[in-house]
C-alpha cells in the first residue's frame, strides 16, 4: 500500500470511529480519536489530507458550540481532551496559512 492509501485506512477508521461516538458517548475513545486527529495535524502532507476526510461533525467552533450533544457528552469533564479538540480546530484552520 502506498502512503496515501495508508492515510485514507486511518481516515476512514477514525471516521468511522466519529460516527459511533455520536450514537454512543464514550471518553476514554473520543480521548484516543482526538489525539490521532491531533497528531496528523501538526504534519503538513497529513493535514492537506485531512482536510478533505476530516469529519463535519469535528469540524466546530472554538468554543464547541455546534459540537452534537452526544460528541459534547463524550468531552464532560474532560478538559485535556476539549483543549486537545480545540488546538485540533484550530490547526485545521491554519491550514496553508503559513
Amino acid at each position: 500500500l502506498s502512503t496515501a492509501e495508508k492515510f485514507a485506512l486511518v481516515a476512514d477508521t477514525l471516521n468511522t470511529m466519529v460516527s459511533g461516538l455520536e450514537r454512543e458517548p464514550s471518553s476514554r475513545l473520543m480521548k484516543h480519536v482526538i489525539r490521532c486527529y491531533l497528531r496528523l495535524s501538526e504534519d503538513e502532507r497529513a493535514k492537506e489530507q485531512l482536510q478533505q476526510n476530516f469529519p463535519s461533525s469535528l469540524r466546530v467552533d472554538m468554543q464547541l458550540t455546534t459540537l452534537s450533544p452526544n460528541l459534547h457528552q463524550s468531552l464532560k469533564d474532560d478538559p485535556t481532551t476539549t483543549r486537545w479538540l480545540q488546538q485540533l480546530i484550530a490547526n485545521m484552520q491554519t491550514h496553508g496559512q503559513r
